[in-house]
């Protein structure tokens, strides 16, 4: 399981577009604050991409 920290995440999306994803279940988040990750695979392919 290869997860993504959200001060990472934030550098490719804006945090109105994080809230969106979060709230529409789309964005799965396996470590809560302070140290919140992401799942990568539930992260949209647009942004992936930017990751990489």
């Amino acid at each position: 399981m290869e997860t993504v920290s959200l001060s990472t995440l934030l550098e490719v999306m804006d945090m109105e577009k994080l809230i969106e994803l979060k709230q529409r279940g789309k964005l799965v988040i396996t470590k809560s604050a302070p140290h919140a990750e992401a799942l990568f695979s539930s992260i949209p392919s647009r942004y992936r991409h930017k990751l990489n």
